[in-house]
């Protein structure tokens, strides 16, 4: 086998385990999430629309700061507004504007959630040293060709 044609299965087989361990640690750290009736995606935007309180964030600005790819911020945003987690307002000067807050019983939510997702988190990420957790996200950062602290 010529060492590109090793380097090419190696590749295969490295994202066929990342793809293993996603789906873990993605089950992992949605289980606190599941009485709730919240997927990570919308419980991500409400620690957004936490941190940005209390002016809020456009909905474009909260879908860029989202972790993964959100392709429809808009159905999650309905999702969490039904639930009476966020509230939009419309700008009165261009009414095409809309912004994003999070209201008290998402608030409410995200503080009895804290805790559970922590550890969560700190469950799944446990077989590994602060160090190589940093060298993990390092890696991953360099595959997905962003820039540290850019998402």
């Amino acid at each position: 086998m010529s060492s590109s044609e090793t380097r090419a299965c190696t590749a295969a087989s490295v994202v066929s385990r990342l793809v293993d361990v996603t789906e873990s640690v993605v089950y992992q750290t949605t289980r606190p999430l599941e009485p709730v009736g919240l997927s990570l995606p919308q419980y991500h935007v409400l620690r957004i629309l936490r941190d940005a309180q209390p002016d809020g964030l456009l909905v474009h600005e909260v879908g860029s700061r989202l972790v993964a790819r959100a392709p429809n911020i808009t159905r999650l945003v309905d999702k969490l507004e039904t639930k009476a987690f966020v509230e939009r307002s419309r700008s009165d000067s261009d009414r095409r504007t809309v912004r994003l807050a999070i209201t008290a019983d998402g608030l409410e939510l995200l503080e009895t959630l804290d805790g559970p997702m922590e550890a969560a988190v700190s469950r799944a990420m446990a077989p590994l040293s602060d160090d190589e957790l940093d060298q993990l996200r390092r890696l991953l950062e360099q595959i997905d060709g962003t820039n540290p602290g850019t998402r």
